[in-house]
């Protein structure tokens, strides 16, 4: 007999290849930027100093712009660092190029610190020479350069709906895969939709009730009524003692059964009905313009998680506890990965996710960005690995969590049905609202609005917070979307760019501009030094999971920049050039938010 499941997933075994290959060929092609085109990179190797750490101070308050420690002396003890290695370290600063040139007009030693003070010259022509080269690339570093990194998120339900889990799963999930490409990964996201779990009771109900099909024009909303009516039904066996419901779950094992050896019926009728789900998904994809690299559900990976189980078993790794596999992850602590009637679940089918990801896709780092209530299941899912051999030694596995949608009322967690379920028609109230409120501007600008100001809303503070809405209240949900600061940071951006526009002529080059005996003010030095931060706020929201790193930066340059704008003005009402310099620095600000807000995806109007 036909093995249609097997037959299947070495299809989508192919799929997933050449969607890997295609990842890869894409990040060869972008190329990398070498993090020693930045001013702070600049500045270390100037100074040999490639070991140290530099950071922006303020010049206001400190008197100088970059402070440098150097770790690995200081932890040799603050006394010695202080009273030895500084002093030395200052005595080489001292004679070193960029002082006898003028880039570095002074340098001191300030407690655990070698400041410097740089000369306006310097700051400004590095500063603008590495946005100017490198535009649309301007933030992005080769630190992860050759390195793999796969993401799983969004993974929704088959015959269920999109919730808020998913939704902040998603935006989150995308906009840490941006991140991650930035900083040098080549990063695959794959959509791991449950597609496998109880879906024998689904096709049993189709069996019987199928006929009701052609009252339902999403076919979705149809397999969703499905699950309730024998969701229900399996509640009212539980008060009459088994009742029809026996029975019905007896044909719904049979037809698992069949489902799992592969037979054609019954991967066709589950195919159908996986296809009816994903049909409906994607238009919430769509709208939102979020594309994960692939789709592979649970089912991929069921054959194999029960192999793995099998191999654990007569290695001994695992063991049978009450007619379970399980494997012993601490002290009284047992991790189960196969049930005592030898059927699959999640951990099952995730164990065999994990090692296919590792051994197949090569990946170095695995990141699930799933809700904070799977914080201790991912745990003993990675311990378990760990314990199995699964994964290649030295692979990262990550549960990155975030925080739930919550009532602004009750702050409790919003259920399904509270302005979380019904996904497409949230992003399309959006779009209503900023169509209302903007009726000048273009479809494509105010979709870019609407799609920016919620996936901003979702990633402004930290991810591990709650995210409130009002959900008995539609225009208030769609304010706080407006409020969320994706509203400020586009129009700070689409400000500067009118700017240059109204300048109607090409901005000044860098070696244009007069930087002989320059004098910036302090809002320029500070706006400079914050539009040479990008790159490393994008590093450091890689590095700790968090999107707000990102988002909290590009709100604070807006800030500097229109601080800035309002009392340092570029042209004159007639549209003559009364500073190159600010110009310039516009210019920067313009291509900096941009990038910026790429990543956080979102995508600056023409107009606002």
């Amino acid at each position: 007999m036909a093995d249609k499941l097997g037959e299947r997933n070495n299809a989508l075994a192919q799929k997933i290849e050449e969607a890997r290959e295609k990842s890869a060929m894409r990040r060869t092609a972008h190329g990398y930027v070498e993090r020693e085109q930045y001013l702070l990179a600049m500045i270390a190797a100037s100074l040999d100093l490639e070991s140290a750490k530099l950071e922006f101070i303020d010049r206001t308050q400190f008197g100088a712009d970059v402070a440098i420690t150097v770790p690995a002396l200081l932890k040799k003890g603050s006394k010695e660092y202080i009273n030895e290695h500084l002093p030395k370290l200052l005595a080489r600063v001292q004679k070193s190029v960029p002082v006898k040139e003028g880039w570095i007009v002074k340098a001191e030693q300030k407690g655990l610190y070698l400041n410097i003070l740089l000369s306006d010259e310097y700051l400004f022509d590095v500063a603008i020479k590495s946005i100017s080269e490198l535009k649309e690339r301007y933030g992005e570093t080769d630190g992860r350069k050759e390195k793999t990194v796969v993401l799983d998120y969004s993974h929704p339900n088959v015959a269920k709906h999109l919730h808020a889990g998913h939704i902040r799963s998603t935006i989150i999930g995308h906009i840490l895969r941006n991140i991650y490409e930035a900083v040098g990964y080549t990063a695959f996201g794959m959509n791991h939709i449950n597609d496998w779990g109880g879906f024998g009771f689904l096709m049993e109900a189709y069996a019987r009730w199928g006929n009701e099909e052609s009252g339902y024009e999403n076919k979705n909303d149809f397999l969703y009524s499905l699950y309730v009516r024998y969701r229900q039904m399996e509640k009212e066996a539980e008060q009459y003692d088994g009742g029809p419901f026996v029975e019905f779950k007896e044909k719904a094992d049979a037809r698992f059964r069949d489902l799992e050896a592969g037979k054609p019926e019954a991967v066709e009728l589950w195919q159908k009905m996986v296809a009816w789900s994903l049909e409906d998904f994607q238009r919430f994809y769509d709208l939102i313009d979020i594309h994960l690299d692939v789709i592979a559900g649970e089912s991929f990976y069921a054959r194999r998680g029960g192999e793995i189980v099998e191999e654990a078993l007569k290695a001994k790794t695992a063991t049978i506890e009450d007619g379970a596999a399980v494997v012993h992850v601490g002290d009284e602590v047992d991790f189960v990965i196969r049930r005592s009637d030898e059927s699959s679940i999640y951990a099952t089918r995730d164990l065999a996710a994990l090692e296919y990801r590792s051994q197949k896709l090569g990946a170095e780092r695995m990141v699930y960005v799933v809700g904070q209530e799977q914080t201790d299941y991912f745990a003993r899912l990675f311990k378990a690995t760990d314990m199995l051999g699964i994964v290649k030694t030295g692979t990262v596995l990550e549960h990155v969590p975030f925080g739930f949608y919550v009532s602004s009322h009750t702050k409790k967690k919003l259920s399904s049905r509270e302005g979380a379920q019904n996904v497409i028609s949230l992003i399309e109230s959006a779009i209503t609202y900023f169509h209302t409120k903007y009726p000048e501007l273009s479809d494509a600008d105010i979709k870019k609005i609407a799609v920016g100001s919620i996936t901003f809303n979702d990633i402004k503070k930290s991810r591990m917070g709650a995210v409130e809405l009002d959900t008995g209240n539609v225009q208030k949900i769609m304010q706080s979307f407006e409020e969320s600061g994706a509203g400020y940071v586009m129009y700070a951006a689409t400000r500067a760019r009118s700017i240059v526009r109204k300048y109607g002529k090409p901005v000044p080059e860098r070696g244009e501009v007069r930087t002989k005996d320059m004098k910036l003010a302090p809002a320029e030095v500070l706006l400079l030094k914050r539009l040479a931060e990008l790159p490393i706020a994008i590093v450091r929201a890689s590095e700790t999971n968090e999107p707000s790193v990102l988002a909290e930066y590009l709100v604070r340059t807006a800030q500097d920049y229109n601080s800035y704008y309002e009392s340092f003005p570029v042209l004159a009402k007639d549209g003559t050039l009364l500073h190159p310099a600010r110009l310039v620095i516009t210019n920067a600000v313009v291509q900096v938010l941009i990038n910026g807000l790429r990543l956080c995806h979102v995508e600056v109007p023409e107009k606002m």
